[in-house]
């Protein structure tokens, strides 16, 4: 959770979904199992957001190379 301090732009309105369940959830357990598995380890998290971003972040570079190409 400490980690998400440092997001921003669309990895930052990604977690919040994730901190929002997970703050109204987790004492009575009716989170979705994929937000107890982001919050039980960094590295969980970090897997996650790779996951999710990476294709994005691929993309980005793509588009600036082909910027510096013209």
């Amino acid at each position: 959770m400490a980690a998400s301090i440092y997001l921003k732009g669309d990895a930052l309105k990604w977690m919040q979904l994730y901190l929002r369940d997970y703050l109204d959830n987790h004492e009575d357990g009716s989170m979705r199992l994929e937000i107890d598995v982001i919050f039980k380890s960094y590295q969980n998290f970090k897997e996650a957001l790779t996951t999710v971003f990476k294709n994005i972040n691929k993309t980005r570079v793509n588009i600036n190379k082909l910027q510096a190409l013209q």
